[in-house]
């Protein structure tokens, strides 16, 4: 191989990873990053209702809402930093109020309620409404702070790519 066909083969290669990179849908990409962050919720709950601290799974929670995001065929443009850390929240969020049913429905808790306020669990979280908001926040902040580091290696990743893109869209223009 001369040197004129081994530099053709480089843009095509080039020209192919960029075409690769364009393609890809936002919308795919967001139903997999929540179908990820969701997956996300089951550890969370089971270590909720085992009574065990559960921010450090934000960590999960975000590996695999972008992992879904990429399965499902996302976009790979910064907008994924955006998508996977709303997902995230909403995972996290999802998993601490699920936590909350599964602990509350579970060792007889529902009968001390029931003695105690005469409710059951909806009724339980209308009658403290504000603690209940208050105590999620505080989770879904404690949480987000866990969160913060994945998605941090996220964003270096999609910036990584882009810069990367970037130099190979000049050197197919190039031709």
């Amino acid at each position: 191989m001369n040197r004129t066909e081994e530099e053709r083969a480089k843009r095509v290669a080039a020209k192919k990873y960029v075409d690769e990179y364009d393609a890809g849908s936002c919308v795919k990409g967001i139903f997999g990053a929540l179908t990820g962050a969701l997956a996300g919720t089951v550890p969370w709950i089971m270590f909720y209702g085992a009574g065990c601290l559960t921010s450090w799974l934000a960590i999960l929670t975000v590996i695999l809402a972008s992992r879904g995001y990429d399965s499902a065929g996302g976009k790979k443009t910064i907008l994924k930093v955006l998508i996977v850390g709303v997902a995230a929240a909403i995972g996290i969020l999802a998993g601490n109020i699920a936590g909350d049913m599964v602990y509350v429905v579970s060792d007889g808790n529902m009968a001390a309620l029931r003695r105690e306020y005469g409710v059951d669990v909806i009724g339980f979280y209308c009658v403290t409404l504000g603690t209940f908001v208050k105590t999620q926040l505080l989770r879904l902040v404690e949480g987000l702070a866990f969160a913060a580091f994945p998605l941090i290696r996220v964003w270096v990743d999609v910036a990584r790519e882009e810069l990367i893109v970037k130099r190979l869209r000049l050197e197919v223009e190039k031709e």
